[in-house]
């Protein structure tokens, strides 16, 4: 049961964070890329994508 919750979290969590780092790659007029808060931002989606995927493969594991 475990394995599955793993899974589906895992996976649920990997594409948020991709949906949210193609969002900030089309920014709208009043938000300006190469600021800090907009490589911060990007940084937050990356690491979360990152850990997603490591808790789907390691539901997947188990």
């Amino acid at each position: 049961m475990m394995r599955e919750i793993y899974m589906l979290l895992g996976g649920l969590m990997a594409w948020v964070s991709l949906v949210w780092l193609r969002v900030l790659d089309y920014p709208s007029s009043f938000q300006a890329k190469d600021t800090r808060s907009w490589r911060l931002r990007r940084l937050a989606g990356r690491l979360i994508s990152f850990i997603g995927i490591a808790l789907a493969l390691y539901g997947a594991w188990q």
